[in-house]
């Protein structure tokens, strides 16, 4: 079996984590790039030798915060890692952990699922359409709200994800950021790929900033 950290069609969440029978079937899926962690069998050797401490221990806590069913079943892990000054005692540990948490999430790909996705714009039209008002009222729910002159303190120097993604790139824009409305500005007019109020909300559960009225 062979394992991918993959970034999120999810703006609520910035990994997604996949399985697959066999290398060749991850060529077909579209969300394994050359940023995504891939290892594979039971063991988690792949990952440490191939990535450092800190980006192991990154990943496995931006799935924690942004999953909860996964920070439900490693809350006991993660009060240690905050007791240890977020920081494991070495890489091995920082790798098992992660893998534990792979073996929590993962899901297993299907190519069809994919197609589906890309391939039925029509469908997906019918059926927003349909439930409209419902989608609007959920949208309102769960798209995060921020007082636009909040004003952003980071905590960190660095975002505490993986570097070379969209989270990462993002969660440094809103760490450069003095407000809510700054970043918010700054957040859509990226390109590719543009921000917003759920970057904040991720660096805000990373623990990379906090806000002030």
């Amino acid at each position: 079996m062979h394992y991918a950290i993959c970034e999120s069609n999810n703006e609520n969440s910035p990994y997604q984590v996949l399985s697959f029978t066999s290398l060749a079937s991850m060529k077909d899926c579209k969300y394994v790039d050359q940023h995504s962690m891939v290892y594979s069998d039971k063991e988690p050797r792949q990952l440490i030798d191939n990535w450092k401490q800190e980006e192991l221990e990154s990943t496995w806590l931006s799935i924690l915060l942004n999953s909860k069913k996964a920070h439900q079943r490693f809350v006991t892990d993660l009060t240690t890692y905050r007791n240890m000054k977020n920081k494991f005692q070495n890489k091995e540990i920082a790798a098992q952990k992660l893998h534990e948490v792979v073996l929590f999430c993962v899901k297993p790909w299907k190519k069809e699922n994919q197609m589906n996705d890309t391939d039925a714009p029509y469908a997906t039209t019918i059926h927003v359409d349909q439930f409209n008002n419902k989608a609007q009222k959920t949208e309102k729910e769960v798209r995060p709200r921020f007082e636009k002159t909040a004003k952003i303190v980071p905590l960190m120097v660095d975002p505490p994800i993986r570097s070379g993604t969209n989270r990462y790139r993002n969660m440094q824009v809103v760490m450069g950021c003095t407000t809510v409305a700054e970043a918010m500005e700054k957040l859509r007019a990226l390109d590719p790929s543009p921000g917003g109020g759920v970057d904040i909300k991720i660096a805000v559960k990373a623990g990379a900033i906090k806000l002030e009225e």
